[in-house]
């Protein structure tokens, strides 16, 4: 604001040096963290496996992590999945072998629990938790190649209305019979499902290495609704297409203020300040 004419000795400096740098700092950057996410979910049909079907050095998936901030989501999955898409290429319908699954999002997350079992494999893994009693999963990033072996592509991004079993292709749908694979879970969006809508694209990308990776980035402003930047929880479920191993839980995401918001913030803060200094200068 600028210096009264009334008052020509007291210039806006005075009071914005005198702000504590770290202060200043806070407001000047305020990045939001990446909330992890632990793979401790089982899932049905495990087949007496647990948590990772067959060979883990192909199928474990250790952890998850979620970032919002910007208008742009951004999911990091680790998972020694990297590298194998394509294995086992007898025992799927199409001869292309196991392939990603499509990131699955919701609200909510509420996977089923077995009245009267209080195992941790029911209540942590839920062990009989499947596409048709778990979640209801609202948005889907769906390959539109899940067999690629490409270090990048891109996804199509889904709002899903219907149910899941109208919205989403489950794991037996795209095996042979007789293939050990975590059945009932949901792996694909059903694109000719009248209750799915396209709302846009985005990219994904992988890393190898120890820190090996499938990362995600959506633009947020894709979905009108403003539920996916609006919702301080958020469950996600990913897989390979076989769920071999699989992570599906919910993330409580801090709402990150918005620039703007934080120069007006940051405005009221040092307009107060003034003021205080003011109200000394004249006592």
């Amino acid at each position: 604001m600028p210096t009264s004419p009334q008052r020509p000795s007291r210039p806006t400096a005075s009071f914005t040096c005198t702000l504590p740098l770290w202060f200043a700092c806070a407001f000047a950057a305020a990045p939001a963290a990446a909330v992890p996410l632990p793979d401790t979910y089982l899932g049905g049909a495990d087949h007496g496996y647990g948590d990772v079907i067959g060979d883990p050095r192909l199928f474990d998936i250790h952890s998850a992590e979620v970032v919002r901030a910007n208008g742009r989501l951004r999911v990091d999955i680790r998972t020694n999945f990297i590298g194998k898409v394509g294995v086992y290429p007898s025992l799927t319908r199409n001869g292309k072998g196991i392939g990603y699954g499509d990131l699955l999002l919701g609200g909510a997350w509420t996977p089923f629990v077995k009245p009267g079992d209080p195992s941790s494999a029911n209540t942590v893994g839920h062990i009989f938790d499947n596409a048709t009693n778990g979640t209801w999963w609202r948005y889907a990033l769906s390959f539109d190649d899940p067999w690629s072996k490409a270090a990048s592509g891109a996804f199509s991004f889904y709002r899903l209305s219907g149910t899941n079993a109208q919205n989403l292709v489950i794991t037996e749908e795209l095996f042979k019979p007789g293939a050990i694979v975590r059945t009932g879970q949901a792996v694909r969006v059903d694109r000719a499902a009248p209750t799915v809508a396209l709302l846009g694209t985005g990219s994904w990308q992988v890393s190898g290495g120890p820190d090996a990776r499938l990362s995600f980035d959506l633009d947020l402003s894709l979905d009108p609704s403003g539920r996916l930047e609006a919702w301080d929880y958020l469950s996600l479920h990913w897989g390979m297409t076989c769920n071999n191993d699989a992570i599906e839980g919910g993330v409580a995401l801090p709402s990150v203020p918005e620039p703007g918001t934080l120069s007006l913030l940051g405005l009221g803060v040092a307009g107060g300040f003034a003021a205080r200094r003011r109200r000394r200068a004249t006592t």
